[in-house]
C-alpha cells in the first residue's frame, strides 16, 4: 500500500480536528504517514498509531519555528524518503506556502483549497463560494494537496498502529533559513 504523507505543523494532544482529517483521508488512500517539523511526544505518537499512522518523520535537528523555507525543505525531503505518493497539508496560508515551495522542490504539482481526494489522487474543488464544483488532477510529480477544513468527518482507524520514528537530514535550505535574530 503506497504512503500518503501528512505534514502536521504543530501536533498536540488532543490532535486538532484539521489534523484528524487530513489523517482520515490519508488512510483512505493508502498508510498514512506523519511528517512533523518538531519532535513528537509519546503520547502524539499514540494519538496519531489511533488513526492508522505507522511512520513519522522529523527532522535530525530542530528546524526554526517560522521559517517556511526549512519546512518546505524538510518536507520534500521526507516525501522523497518515504516514497509518498501524495502529500496533503491543512489550507491556513503557511500550509499553502509550505506546499508551493515543496512542489517547487519535488518537480511536483500542487493543488490548494480541496475539499475531496479520490483514491487516484484526482481532487474536487469547491469554487465560487461552493456554486461550483471542480476536479483536477496533478500532471507532474508527487501531488501536493492542500486540503479545507471540515471537508471529512474525522474517524480513527478500526486497528491502532504504533507509528515508527524515522530522521531525516535536512538539507541547507538556502540563505534565508539561517537568518537568526
Amino acid at each position: 500500500m503506497a504512503s500518503v504523507l501528512v505534514f502536521i505543523d504543530v501536533p498536540g494532544l488532543p490532535l486538532p480536528r484539521a489534523s484528524r482529517e487530513l489523517l482520515t483521508i490519508a488512510s483512505e488512500l493508502g498508510q498514512p504517514a506523519v511528517a512533523s517539523p518538531r519532535a513528537l511526544s509519546d503520547e502524539v505518537l499514540q494519538a496519531l498509531g489511533d488513526y492508522g499512522v505507522a511512520s513519522v518523520y522529523e527532522p535530525e535537528e530542530e528546524l526554526p519555528d517560522v521559517l517556511i523555507a526549512a519546512k518546505s525543505a524538510f518536507l520534500a525531503e521526507t516525501a522523497q524518503a518515504a516514497e509518498a505518493a501524495a502529500v496533503l497539508l491543512g489550507n491556513s496560508f503557511e500550509d499553502r506556502e509550505v506546499a508551493a515551495r515543496t512542489g517547487i522542490k519535488l518537480g511536483s504539482g500542487v493543488i490548494t483549497d480541496a475539499v475531496a481526494v479520490a483514491p487516484d489522487f484526482s481532487v474536487t474543488k469547491s469554487v465560487l463560494a461552493g456554486s461550483y464544483t471542480s476536479t483536477c488532477r496533478v500532471q507532474t510529480g508527487i501531488p501536493v494537496i492542500t486540503v479545507k477544513a471540515n471537508s471529512v468527518e474525522p474517524v480513527p482507524a478500526q486497528a491502532s498502529a504504533v507509528p515508527e520514528r524515522h530522521r531525516v537530514a535536512v538539507p541547507d535550505a538556502g540563505p534565508a533559513a539561517r537568518v537568526t535574530g
